[in-house]
C-alpha cells in the first residue's frame, strides 16, 4: 500500500525516539536493580536458543524452551511489579506494531502523521493565532439597520458570534457544516480563525486551506508526485474540521469543481464538520458551480450571512471613526 512519505519519514523518526526513550528507561532500571539485567539476559539466552532448536525442527527442545522462557518471564513480571517498576510497551504503536498497516487499512499512528503533514502546509497564518472570540469586537459593526425592520450589522454579528461560541463549545456532539458569505473585510476570515483558534485549544486536528490551494494541492500530487486518489483524498477525510476560504476565488472550471466535489461529499457522507466561507452569494453559488457540487454546498450547510462595512478600512481610518 502506497502512502505519503513525508507521513512515513514522521512516524519513522516518532518510533526512533521512542525505541531510544524505551532503550534509556530499561538501561536506567537495569543500573538500579542489577537483578532485573540477570533475567532479562538469561531470557535473551533463552531466545536464541529457541532459534537454534527452531531450526533443527526439535519440537521436543521448542517447547522445552518456551516453558523455560514463561517462567523466567513471570519472574521478570513479578519483579518489576514488587519494585513498582512501570515497563514500556515494546512497540511505539502497539495496534499495528509499527508496521503502520493493519488489516490492509492505514492504521492510526500513520493517519496522525498524514494529517499532520498536511497540517503544516495548510493557510492558516501564524497572525491568526492572535484572533480568538475573547477579542471579537463588536463595536466595529454598524447598529444602524441596512433595510426597515432587518438586522443591524451590529446584531447581525452578534448572532453570529454566539452561534460559533456555542459551535465550538458542542463541537465534540454536533454534526453540522456552515457555510460563511458576504463581501470581502467583514469577519467571515476571521470568524473562522476564531474557531480554529478554540478548537486547536481543544486539541481538535483542522485542516484550513483556500480553495484555489486546495485544487492545485491535489492536482500536484496527483501528476506531479504521481499520488493515488487515496493518498491524496485522506488527510481531508481524517482531520476533525475542514475549513474551505476563499470559495470562489480559484479558477473555475470542471477539474476543479469535481476535486471540491470529492472533498466535501466525502465529508459530507461522513457526517463530518466543514465550514466553507465564500465572497459569493448562495444565488451566486448555484450560478457559476455545476448542480452537483452547488447543491452539495447550498443544501448540506446552514448559511450565515455576513454583511455591514468593511472592517479593513474602519480600521485604517482608526477611531475617529463611528460605525
Amino acid at each position: 500500500m502506497k502512502t505519503n512519505k513525508k507521513a512515513n519519514a514522521l512516524l519513522l523518526n516518532r518510533q526512533r525516539a521512542y525505541y531510544n526513550k524505551r532503550r534509556l528507561k530499561q538501561e536506567f532500571d537495569e543500573a538500579k536493580f542489577p537483578q532485573l539485567t540477570q533475567m532479562r539476559h538469561s531470557l535473551n539466552q533463552l531466545g536464541i536458543r529457541l532459534m537454534k532448536e527452531s531450526a533443527a525442527q526439535n519440537t521436543a527442545g521448542i517447547q522445552s524452551v518456551k516453558q523455560e522462557m514463561e517462567v523466567i518471564d513471570g519472574q521478570i513480571q513479578s519483579f518489576l511489579k514488587a519494585n513498582n517498576i512501570e515497563p514500556l510497551p515494546q512497540y511505539f504503536c502497539p495496534i499495528c506494531q509499527d508496521s503502520g498497516i493493519i488489516n490492509d487499512q492505514i492504521c492510526q499512528c500513520l493517519a496522525d502523521c498524514i494529517l499532520e503533514t498536511a497540517s503544516l502546509e495548510s493557510d492558516f497564518k501564524n497572525k491568526a493565532l492572535e484572533q480568538r472570540f475573547d477579542n471579537f469586537d463588536l463595536n466595529l459593526y454598524s447598529e444602524k439597520a441596512l433595510k426597515e425592520g432587518g438586522l443591524s450589522p451590529r446584531q447581525n454579528a452578534k448572532k453570529i458570534f454566539e452561534s460559533m461560541s456555542w459551535y465550538t463549545d458542542n463541537f465534540s456532539r454536533i454534526k453540522t457544516s456552515l457555510l460563511f458569505t458576504g463581501p470581502p473585510g467583514i469577519g467571515k476570515t476571521f470568524t473562522s480563525n476564531c474557531i480554529t483558534n478554540a478548537l486547536m485549544a481543544k486539541g481538535y486536528s483542522i485542516i484550513y486551506i483556500t480553495a484555489a490551494h486546495l485544487i492545485s494541492t491535489v492536482q500536484d500530487q496527483l501528476f506531479r508526485d504521481s499520488k493515488s486518489q487515496f493518498e491524496v483524498f485522506r488527510p481531508f477525510s481524517l482531520c476533525d474540521l475542514l475549513i474551505i476560504d476563499d470559495l470562489g476565488a480559484e479558477y473555475i472550471n470542471d477539474y476543479g469543481q469535481r476535486q471540491l466535489y470529492e472533498v466535501i461529499d466525502e465529508r459530507l457522507n461522513n457526517q463530518q464538520n466543514m465550514i466553507i466561507s465564500t465572497n459569493l452569494s448562495v444565488e451566486k453559488i448555484r450560478e457559476i458551480y455545476d448542480e452537483r457540487l452547488s447543491s452539495r454546498i447550498t443544501g448540506n450547510f446552514n448559511v450565515y450571512p455576513f454583511f455591514g462595512d468593511d472592517i479593513r478600512l474602519l480600521k485604517k481610518r482608526g477611531p475617529r471613526h463611528k460605525p
